[in-house]
């Protein structure tokens, strides 16, 4: 699966990524961190980004709640479906 790792991220985007269900962690030590061509190891619910090539790690919160459920269920439309389905 794909993660995407940044500093920051303008709040329209965090929410269009986690309604999409694309996984973003916001980890400026991490970014800084990571060089092009490194095999990196994300942990969403440990809340640790691993380093693979050059064996650093950094830690960020993990994601809770909506944010959680949302990536879980594959994104808001695919949410909505299985809530639908179950109703």
């Amino acid at each position: 699966m794909s993660c995407i790792i940044a500093a920051s991220f303008a709040r329209i985007f965090y929410r269009n990524a986690l309604n999409i269900g694309l996984p973003i962690v916001e980890s400026a030590e991490a970014a800084e961190g990571i060089k092009e061509g490194d095999e990196v190891e994300v942990d969403l619910e440990g809340g640790v980004v691993r380093d693979l090539t050059s064996g650093k790690e950094w830690t960020f919160p993990p994601l809770t709640g909506i944010a959680k459920d949302l990536l879980d269920a594959g994104g808001l439309v695919a949410m909505v479906k299985k809530r639908v389905a179950s109703a």
